[in-house]
């Protein structure tokens, strides 16, 4: 779980380095996220038993619209 939780981060960390460029580039029309690695981020805290973190991210995958909100509500 540990390592699952550095690899998230680290995709959300890049993921949001290229959003921003993306932007840049595109004179800001650009703004996605990766809201199924704080999904998966929230659900390895959850497995570790850190309800904050894990509450926070789930929270954060959320913004991805319903296709996201629908993957968090199938799996209860």
């Amino acid at each position: 779980l540990d390592r699952a939780i550095e690899y998230y981060k680290l995709a959300i960390r890049n993921m949001n380095s290229m959003d921003s460029l993306w932007r840049i580039l595109n004179n800001n029309s650009f703004i996605s996220g990766f809201y199924p690695a704080h999904l998966n981020l929230g659900l390895a805290y959850f497995e570790k038993g850190d309800i904050w973190h894990a509450l926070t991210n789930i929270k954060e995958s959320l913004k991805g619209g319903q296709e996201t909100q629908n993957s968090v509500n199938n799996m209860g």
